[in-house]
C-alpha cells in the first residue's frame, strides 16, 4: 500500500508518474505507472496492489521509480509492505 501526504501533488512540476517494482529480470509489480499515474497522487490517495502476493527472492529489492521529474518541493510517503516468510524461521533482512 502506498499513501500519499495531505497535501495535492497532482498539479506541480513535472511528475508524470510512479511506479513500484521488484528489480527481478522481469519486474514484479506493487503499484504500475498507470495506477501511479500524477493524477492520481492526490492527498491522502492510496495506492493498493491488486495482488494477493510477489514472492521476493534472496537479494531482491523493492523500487520506486519516478517518471517524468521532479515535483519542485519534498514530498514524503508512506509505503507499507506485508511480508510472510515461505519457510519456518524466516525473516525480512
Amino acid at each position: 500500500m502506498f499513501r500519499m501526504p495531505n497535501d495535492d501533488i497532482s498539479s506541480n512540476g513535472t511528475l508524470t508518474s510512479i511506479a513500484i517494482v521488484t528489480d527481478d529480470v522481469t519486474p514484479q509489480t506493487f503499484v504500475g505507472a498507470v495506477a501511479g499515474a500524477v493524477a492520481n497522487l492526490t492527498a491522502e490517495a492510496q495506492l493498493v496492489a491488486a495482488i494477493d502476493g510477489i514472492l521476493l527472492k534472496t537479494g531482491k529489492k523493492v523500487r520506486l521509480t519516478i517518471a517524468g521529474g521532479a515535483v519542485g518541493r519534498s514530498v514524503v510517503t508512506d509505503v507499507v509492505a506485508e511480508y510472510r516468510s515461505v519457510i519456518d524461521g524466516g525473516y525480512l533482512s
